[in-house]
Parts: C-alpha cells; structure tokens; sequence
C-alpha cells in the first residue's frame, strides 16, 4: 500500500495569529497616519488602505473555520502591488517593486495564502533592511525548463541571512515554508548581489484556470 502525503496544515490557530498581528500593526500605523494627516487627500487615502487591511483581517480570520476552502488562485501582481502600497506608508524603509509582465499571471495558490507568505518575507526584509534601508520586491517568470512557473522575490540592504536583528529566521519563514510547501512551490534563501543582504525567493506553479 502506497502511505498517505500528509499536507502540511496551512491554518493553526497559532500562525495565524502571528498574521494577525503583522495586519492589525499596520491598522494601527495606517490609523496614525490618518488622524495626523494635514489634508484631505492623504486622510483619504489612509482611510482607503485601513479599509483594504480590514478586507485582509477578515480573510485571514475565515481560514480558522473548519469548512474554509481556499479560493481561486491569486493574481501575482494585484496581492505584490497592494501590498507594497499598503506597507509602504508604515515604515521608513524604501521599498521597490519590480514587476517583470506578470500582469496577467495567477498562481496555484489562493490570495491570502500567498499574502501571508509575501507580507512574513516583506516584514523579515524591513527588520533586517533597519530604518532607510531598502527592499526590493519581485516578480517574474522563472525558467520555463524549471517545474515553477512564478518566482516572488525580496531583497534587502540588511547585514545577510542569519545576521540581522532578532526574528528574522524565527516564525515567520516557518509559517512561509509550510504554506510554499503545501502549494507545491519552493523556497530559496541566499544573498543579494545588488543590495548585500539577503534574498529569498518563493517560486509557484503557474495556474491554468478553465
């Protein structure tokens, strides 16, 4: 008898708290922004990022229930672009967002699955990138001789893999290791040619929807 593939479990309750956490900080850091805004345009753009973060709470939250199924695959360069939008006004790091003609392209993993795994790599890359530092945010296809059509990658300008400020190697590359694995994608660390830190990068198989 051929033994049972046990998938690794995408929802305990404890990973997704730790999310939860990273969301309601940036609620928090969004809020901030708003109430000390000095015109109506930013106030109104906050207000309209702390809308899209409770949208993301909300999904978060609904992997808990036992009847949760993942919905349809992600679209690479919406869950990239509105996540670099939404963090970017949080922090004082600078964030770059590269998109190489993905705009079209879904991924064989659903939205909030592959956000929790951008926004644990994103967080990882800011503590370690520190106060102007720089990160940079990717998409491309990788090499159509390899399994995984779509590669996500995030750079830093931090001091390398391993030896940036606590917490870099902790939960959140677990959590982003158990959700890359159940979808049947990669995970790659190493460093950074073009900013000396780290580099870590997620690759996924391209989605073919009917």
């Amino acid at each position: 008898m051929v033994p049972v593939v046990q998938r690794p479990n995408t929802r305990l309750p404890s990973d997704i708290w730790h999310d939860l956490i990273h969301e309601m900080a940036t609620v928090r850091a969004l809020t901030a922004a708003a109430l000390g805004a000095t015109n109506e345009t930013t106030r109104v753009a906050m207000l309209t990022l702390i809308e899209s973060e409770t949208a993301e709470v909300s999904g978060l939250i609904r992997q808990l229930r036992r009847d949760h199924e993942a919905a349809e695959p992600a679209e690479a360069s919406s869950v990239l672009s509105e996540l670099v939008r939404t963090v970017a006004p949080t922090t004082t790091t600078r964030l770059l967002l590269r998109l190489d003609d993905v705009t079209t392209l879904r991924v064989g993993i659903d939205r909030v699955s592959l956000r929790r795994v951008l926004r644990n790599l994103l967080e990882n890359a800011i503590r370690a990138a520190g106060p102007g530092g720089t990160v940079e945010l990717s998409a491309g296809q990788s090499d159509r001789s390899q399994p995984h059509g779509l590669t996500f990658s995030i750079a830093d300008s931090g001091p390398g893999f391993g030896f940036g400020p606590a917490g870099l190697a902790s939960r959140g590359l677990a959590i982003v290791s158990t959700l890359v694995e159940a979808a049947g994608g990669d995970l790659t660390v190493g460093s950074s040619p073009e900013f000396g830190g780290a580099l870590v990068s997620v690759s996924f198989p391209v989605a073919h929807l009917n």
